[in-house]
């Protein structure tokens, strides 16, 4: 992956060709892989909901799909949302988790309260998670038919 290549071997292409290979990952690309690893989740999801088995069972046609960042008015901070894509009258919602931690009721209420920011009438969440979610965010999504959780391993 290129993004592998220019964020860690390139920049320390000199140290890998004398042989502190291992001290590189030990000290640069070891304690940033986690956050590097968030980045490229989040573009495995967008692409998962690409899927065409996927995107014919999202609740609308789904055209662009990006980022958003903004300000909440009522809290006085900016706000992101990972993945965000809005048809009409219509908003999907994701967030994506690239944890060892399962992701919690926190995580998905974060999320539902983001969704507050919107005014559209039809708001849909997906929820991604590497490790999986707790037991109350499944019970949660299971009384809710708008949030879909997807775990890495369903992928």
């Amino acid at each position: 992956m290129y993004f592998f290549w220019y964020r860690f071997v390139r920049p320390n292409l000199s140290s890998i060709s004398r042989g502190v290979g291992q001290q590189v990952y030990d000290t640069i690309v070891k304690p940033q892989m986690n956050d590097f690893m968030g980045t490229v989740f989040e573009e495995i999801c967008k692409q998962y909901l690409y899927l065409p088995h996927i995107c014919e069972r999202l609740p609308f046609t789904v055209g662009n799909m990006g980022r958003w960042w903004g300000n909440n008015s009522k809290e006085k901070r900016q706000e992101e949302i990972d993945i965000m894509s809005v048809s009409g009258e219509k908003a999907l919602l994701c967030e994506c988790k690239w944890s060892n931690e399962k992701t919690d009721r926190k995580v998905l209420g974060t999320l539902l309260e983001r969704g507050k920011l919107f005014s559209y009438p039809e708001q849909y969440y997906y929820l991604f998670s590497k490790s999986g979610f707790t037991d109350n965010v499944l019970e949660y999504a299971a009384q809710d038919g708008r949030i879909n959780l997807v775990s890495f391993l369903d992928m």
